[in-house]
């Protein structure tokens, strides 16, 4: 069996729903997370290695050297951001196969793409870790080297203007800024550094500490290992909505939980650190939630009752200013939705999942003035629910079948909601549509396989919305098109590299079903050698992991 056959023997599912700038902090375990990307990769694109445009053509076996030597490393774009007024976006790209990802943005009426930061010497040589757009529309914060910068990038950037500004520096320090946020009027960021929360004020350049007397042990608005790990968290504060400018933000106090050492062995001499690591039964963080203006004041913390061995997976704001708060037991099998007041830190519940055995934490949940969607899995499917947001009365379920949502995409209020479903087959991802009366469901995306879309955003109007589709299959390269919302091709963004790979020769994959005990039909993948004899036997690799809300066949 080739290098090629007994890898692709894995297979992926759910595409972690992490944050362009969250952190992936180390642990002494495979995350979950890892897993569910590292093994969608293997057989979604590795089994056919998609690359870099420009890579020829060959023939005769896939060869470790033709592997691992870069021929088909690919230059995909990554990191897709819409504009707010969604005619643009961002991405990043390598623009040659051995050069750094240099940021760009993309304008749909020219189809034209600009690059935004250079690769020479100069101002705009920065390395880009994260990006995202000013309300407004017209500049971009820049997490870069440790440190952040404002660039603006020109209503004609795409359409052939040269993008000659130098980005603004907002920080220099020896300490790196982490996961910066524009605040929702554009006029402050904010950001985690040396454990607490800072802001700087746009107009001014000043900065003021949010929070004070962070540490290792005791961190505000820093994900720790359990939340990033376990329950799917890149982020730990959330700017309120309106005026006056508030933060909600996590306290994570590690000091009751053991540490377990990670051993650095790609250093001559091998670095030795200890995470603070729960093993079953162990203590877990302490966490906390607060509310702190940006003036620097007092936080106001939230009375989320006197058990402390909970979880808090997730937090938003609501309209009125008010907080929707997610608190889950140890054992995961309750779950409670929130509203807490930030004047008096005082919770009621609006409403409760309870499971026997296990609740999946997911990001299904969409709060506006008059109403809220949620993702539950109470009819034994994960399907999207609609509640009333004054009194917590569920309103309707919009969604139903033998099948489940596992995303919501960014939706307009009153407007038709977007989500990603197996309606069509369990081991296929596509883009649905319905009314928000559960009404007129719509399948997108038309080509069978396994699509990861990206939506122009809640600010346009319905009959502009687009989105960006990359669609791949066990046995087909990964393909990245530009399409309107009824699925029609606008542009090709990148082509994969079906062309180059043409003429060797490759395994394929074969999608069985096996019976379980109560008949369920439970998808099984073959991964074939390219010599394959079925009148002979071979060695088989079998994968399985057996960890919740992670998809294995």
């Amino acid at each position: 069996m080739t290098l090629f056959s007994i890898m692709t023997c894995f297979l992926g599912a759910n595409v972690p729903r992490r944050s362009t700038a969250g952190s992936d902090t180390e642990g002494p375990l495979i995350r979950p997370a890892t897993v569910r990307a590292f093994s969608l990769c293997l057989v979604l694109t590795l089994a056919v290695f998609p690359g870099a445009a420009g890579a020829s053509s060959g023939s005769g076996d896939l060869t470790n050297a033709l592997i691992h030597g870069g021929a088909f490393d690919g230059r995909p774009p990554t990191g897709f951001r819409w504009s707010p007024q969604g005619d643009r976006f961002t991405f990043m790209r390598r623009p040659e196969a051995d050069a750094p990802a240099l940021l760009y943005v993309y304008d749909v009426a020219t189809r034209r793409s600009t690059a935004l930061t250079a690769a020479e010497e100069g101002p705009r040589k920065l390395a880009v870790a994260s990006s995202q757009w000013t309300p407004a529309g017209d500049a971009l914060l820049v997490e870069a080297g440790g440190d952040l910068y404002l660039l603006r990038v020109p209503g004609d950037a795409a359409r052939g203007a040269a993008v000659s500004a130098e980005p603004r520096r907002l920080t220099s320090t020896a300490a790196e800024e982490k996961d910066p946020k524009i605040s929702p009027d554009g006029t402050m960021v904010g950001f985690v550094r040396d454990h607490d929360l800072h802001v700087i004020d746009l107009a001014t350049g000043a900065e003021r500490a949010v929070t004070t007397g962070g540490t290792e042990e005791v961190a505000n608005g820093e994900v720790d290992w359990v939340y990033d790990e376990e329950l799917d968290i890149s982020s730990a504060w959330w700017w309120s909505r309106g005026k006056p400018a508030r933060i909600a933000f996590l306290q994570f106090d590690e000091r009751p939980v053991p540490t377990y050492p990670i051993v650095d062995w790609i250093p001559t001499h091998p670095d030795l650190k200890p995470q603070h690591y729960p093993k079953a039964g162990d203590p877990n963080p302490i966490v906390r939630l607060g509310v702190a203006g940006t003036d620097g004041g007092p936080t106001k913390w939230i009375d989320l009752g006197s058990n402390t061995d909970i979880y808090v997976p997730r937090v938003a704001w609501l309209a009125r200013g008010s907080l929707a708060v997610q608190r889950m037991n140890r054992a995961q099998t309750r779950l409670e939705l929130l509203e807490c007041g930030v004047e008096t830190g005082a919770c009621r519940a609006i409403l409760e999942e309870k499971d026997a055995k296990w609740l999946n934490i997911g990001d299904d949940s969409s709060f506006f003035e008059k109403y809220f969607l949620w993702g539950s899995e109470r009819d034994g499917q994960r399907h999207l629910y609609m509640y009333e947001t004054a009194t917590g009365r569920l309103m309707r379920q919009v969604t139903r079948g033998a099948w489940s949502v596992t995303d919501l995409a960014p939706t307009r209020e009153n407007g038709p909601i977007f989500f990603t479903a197996t309606e069509k087959s369990p081991i296929e991802r596509h883009l649905y549509r319905v009314n928000l009366d559960g009404s007129g469901l719509t399948r997108l995306t038309r080509e069978n396989g396994w699509h990861t879309t990206w939506i122009n955003g809640t600010g346009v109007e319905p009959g502009k919305a687009m989105f960006i589709d990359s669609l791949s299959t066990a046995n087909e390269p990964a393909r990245i098109t530009l399409r309107r919302i009824d699925g029609t091709l606008i542009d090709t963004l990148d082509e994969g590299v079906a062309k180059e790979l043409a003429g060797y020769r490759r395994g394929r994959v074969e999608f069985r079903t096996v019976p379980a005990p109560d008949g369920t039909a439970l998808p099984a993948a073959l991964t074939l050698p390219p010599d394959f004899d079925p009148k002979k036997k071979y060695p088989v690799l079998v994968y399985v992991y057996g960890g919740p809300h992670a998809q294995v066949v």
